[in-house]
């Protein structure tokens, strides 16, 4: 995929530099070569030349328009994160260039050329001694005499006039076009050059990572000087890609708990959601947790939060893995099609889409937050990254926590609802309750009782990730967020 993106990217480029290039070339090296020559000679040059222009023109158009739809699709993959407003207002300038070069290029083509073809035809006759450029010379004429200027008295001189001002309203037409067009692109690049960028990796777009999102799409990010790339992947395969340097940060909390107590370099940074928001969703016919002895429930993924929380669950209602099978249906809406084809008997799913399920009829039996208070997403780091890179990880934090204290403010209500209802497609009667539910569980500080860390250990012991309890501040590193804190 990364490849069909640079050459996609190198197409796109290449494309604008032939049509810039074109109309250089025009401009710097053909104009001055056709005023040496002859007036009828050098109107018959300007008129091949200007062929010759439209022919690269329409191949460089063509190219542009067809790799900036590639890049648009290649970019939707590569993140499905919505766009932040800084890309929008570039993306929106970019289109408004396209349409202006296409527009422009269609008068030149439809309604100038026509004019310079007729001309080229008035030449040919000139240069045969039959029939001088009168349409020319009366025009022109008739200018000089408004102007107080001396009247041209020779055909030739009026042909000449005729190559001279076009050349001229060329010249100045196109100059103004490339030095615009020049001053956008450099707009644009200016602050791209200056972001650094950085890849966080997240299984899907739940509460636990809204701030994360939230940070990306109102360009808190690009305020830091950071070009953030939100890619969604599976929690195995991120935390593997974070620890070889594929991916420089993830949204997880319990999962890389996990990880780092197994000797995986990754550590816990910050806590974006205190307690989960998660629910257990049954078919109908289950009254209770107790009534899931001998069924099905699904989580998104071993060793993920929804695993430890519903073995915590189970054993706290006296179930376990011995009398209840638990099975990892996959990230996103994979639990949902297991539930809803009765693969299973229930689920533990995230907000929003415990919520969703029970309005489509199953029974939200249980909100694990409730009886559960573990971290519920985060950002992780490698060891060293925050060594080597310890600014780079304070700027990602202080856009996510910033993003945090945004969504909590009662101010930024309607827009962070509006934001929900978007991100997540839901309807306000559902985005309402679930933002309330956001604001509850947020951690505006990213840091947490060792406690709970303690908690997510203690877990790891009993599902035999580890033998024996280990020291919270070998899986966690919260020093840069109580540095941002304190600021």
């Amino acid at each position: 995929m990364i490849s069909w993106q640079i050459l996609s990217l190198w197409l796109h480029l290449i494309a604008i530099a032939f049509w810039l290039g074109g109309i250089v070339f025009f401009l710097v090296v053909f104009a001055p070569a056709v005023r040496e020559l002859n007036p009828g000679t050098g109107i018959q040059a300007l008129n091949q030349g200007r062929i010759n222009l439209e022919a690269v023109s329409w191949a460089a158009i063509t190219l542009v328009l067809i790799t900036g739809i590639v890049n648009l699709i290649l970019r939707k993959q590569a993140s499905a994160a919505t766009e932040g407003e800084f890309y929008t207002a570039i993306l929106s300038v970019k289109l408004f260039l396209f349409l202006a070069m296409v527009v422009h290029h269609c008068l030149q083509v439809f309604k100038y050329a026509p004019s310079i073809g007729a001309l080229t035809e008035d030449g040919k006759r000139l240069l045969a001694g039959t029939a001088p450029f009168r349409v020319a010379e009366m025009v022109y004429a008739a200018k000089d005499q408004r102007r107080n200027r001396p009247r041209c008295h020779s055909p030739g001189a009026c042909a000449g006039k005729v190559v001279c001002r076009i050349m001229k309203f060329r010249l100045n037409r196109c100059l103004a076009r490339i030095l615009f067009i020049l001053l956008v692109f450099a707009a644009e690049s200016a602050p791209a050059a200056q972001l650094t960028e950085v890849r966080i990796g997240s299984s899907d777009i739940s509460l636990s990572n809204v701030s994360t999102f939230y940070a990306h799409d109102r360009g808190l990010f690009e305020k830091e000087g950071l070009d953030a790339k939100l890619i969604l992947v599976k929690t195995e395969a991120a935390l593997a890609a974070q620890s070889t340097g594929d991916l420089d940060y993830t949204t997880f909390s319990t999962s890389v708990i996990d990880a780092a107590v197994k000797g995986i370099p990754a550590r816990l940074v910050a806590v974006t959601v205190t307690q989960p928001a998660v629910g257990l969703v049954v078919r109908k016919g289950i009254e209770n947790v107790t009534d899931l002895k001998g069924r099905k429930v699904g989580v998104s993924s071993f060793g993920g939060l929804m695993h430890v929380a519903a073995l915590y669950v189970l054993k706290h209602y006296g179930l376990g893995p011995k009398n209840v099978s638990i099975l990892a249906t996959g990230p996103g809406n994979s639990g949902i099609a297991a539930l809803k084809a009765g693969a299973i008997d229930g689920a533990f799913l995230p907000a929003p889409y415990d919520m969703r399920m029970a309005r489509e009829g199953f029974s939200l039996i249980l909100d694990v937050g409730t009886l559960y208070q573990l971290p519920f997403g985060g950002i992780s780091a490698t060891p060293t990254k925050i060594r080597e890179k310890p600014g780079e990880v304070e700027r990602v934090l202080r856009a996510v926590l910033q993003a945090g204290r945004l969504i909590a403010d009662p101010k930024n209500s309607e827009d962070v609802t509006a934001y929900i209802m978007r991100l997540f497609k839901l309807d306000r009667s559902l985005a309402e309750p679930f933002y309330r539910r956001l604001v509850s569980a947020l951690s505006l500080t990213g840091i947490v009782e060792m406690d709970k860390i303690r908690l997510a250990i203690d877990s790891a012991v009993e599902r035999g990730v580890i033998d024996k309890p280990v020291d919270p501040s070998t899986v966690v590193d919260f020093s840069i967020a109580r540095r941002i804190y304190q600021k």
